[in-house]
């Protein structure tokens, strides 16, 4: 396989970035397009004549007549939202273009790079199914496996409460303690298919380079 297998280790911190600690500060109100428009039609605060002219009446060391002059109190509050710096933005309209034009261009791969740096793989890094394991159910195999469970829960009139991905790690965990040759072909496929999904992704991430 030719190409770029993984991310380089700028493009992991800023995927890493963008899924933790940037959806926390801008995911439910800033993208890259709107970003994009701010600049393009910035607000430029232009003092008021009136002021202008008090400002240049008064005394050398005199604050401007709509400063703040209240001094700070011995308590302090905590302001409910966090604003965050320039850069932050910058950074996070970046990677917004970049996961939009992927996935313009293929949505498949868009898909596995986010279950992959986002918070189900980073749950699942935590454990020994790895990282690749949120990207099971993109996965033929891992979508025939969930099948598998559902179609023996029925059979045994068990209820199914568990979310899919919970679902396959008990199968995963199953075949440890109790093995089946079907189950384990299913396994391994999807082993196989998840990282291929996730190499392509990378691949193709990498061949369009920064926007």
């Amino acid at each position: 396989m030719t190409g770029a297998a993984h991310l380089s280790g700028s493009d992991e911190s800023h995927l890493d970035w963008f899924f933790s600690a940037g959806q926390l500060l801008l995911g439910s109100s800033v993208s890259g397009p709107i970003l994009d428009r701010i600049r393009d039609h910035a607000i430029v605060h232009v003092m008021h004549p009136d002021t202008w002219a008090e400002v240049q009446r008064r005394r050398p060391n005199a604050p401007p007549p709509d400063a703040v002059t209240a001094r700070p109190t011995g308590s302090s509050r905590d302001e409910a939202g966090y604003t965050p710096d320039e850069a932050a933005l910058r950074r996070y309209a970046h990677i917004s273009r970049r996961l939009a034009a992927l996935e313009r261009r293929d949505p498949r791969s868009a898909a596995v790079l986010c279950a992959y740096y986002g918070d189900q793989g980073a749950r699942w890094a935590r454990t020994d199914l790895g990282r690749l394991f949120a990207l099971w159910l993109l996965t033929c195999a891992g979508r025939a496996l969930l099948e598998r469970s559902d179609a023996d829960m029925r059979r045994r009139k068990a209820q199914v409460a568990a979310a899919p991905l919970e679902r396959l790690a008990n199968e995963a965990q199953l075949e440890r303690v109790r093995p089946q040759p079907g189950r384990r072909a299913l396994l391994d496929r999807a082993r196989c298919e998840s990282l291929a999904m996730y190499r392509s992704a990378c691949q193709l991430w990498t061949s369009m380079g920064p926007r």
